[in-house]
């Protein structure tokens, strides 16, 4: 999502310190709607979450960090709602989880890994339900379990 932004007359603003006096976050309103950047701050400066809203709907890519500075995530939303993928990283940068979503609901093949970039789990949603073959692995790769699933029961043994 792009869109300038300047605050103008018919944009406030809304702060919020930390004890210290130090920022804690900022957003902007129009029309007592959220609109435009929202920034979280760590009380040393750095940020935590960083977004974008258009007319009260969060849109666009969010990003969130751990509180030493890391990245946690990047989200992506649409209207309000989770869309596309959405990634979450270990401290370290490997990835934790892949959340592929359509319209505000998981969609697609859902992945999760152990904090050693090992894969942990694989299933598959369609429109918010699962289906088909959910895996998971042990920490050490090893396959441990293999279920099916059909709208989002599960199917066999």
């Amino acid at each position: 999502y792009n869109e300038p932004f300047t605050p103008d007359a018919a944009t406030s603003c809304s702060r919020s310190n930390y004890p210290s006096g130090k920022l804690k976050f900022e957003q902007f309103h129009l029309n007592n709607k959220l609109h435009g950047p929202a920034r979280f701050y760590h009380e040393q400066g750095h940020i935590l979450a960083c977004a974008w809203f258009y007319q009260g709907l969060q849109q666009g890519k969010m990003w969130t960090y751990y509180n030493t500075g890391e990245l946690h995530s990047l989200q992506r939303f649409k209207d309000g709602q989770p869309h596309s993928l959405q990634q979450y990283f270990y401290r370290d940068g490997l990835p934790k989880s892949l959340l592929p979503h359509t319209n505000g609901k998981l969609d697609g093949d859902i992945i999760l890994y152990h904090p050693l970039g090992i894969l942990a789990r694989t299933l598959h949603f369609s429109q918010g339900r699962r289906c088909g073959l959910e895996k998971l692995w042990d920490e050490k790769g090893i396959l441990r379990l293999e279920a099916h699933y059909a709208k989002d029961n599960p199917v066999g043994l």
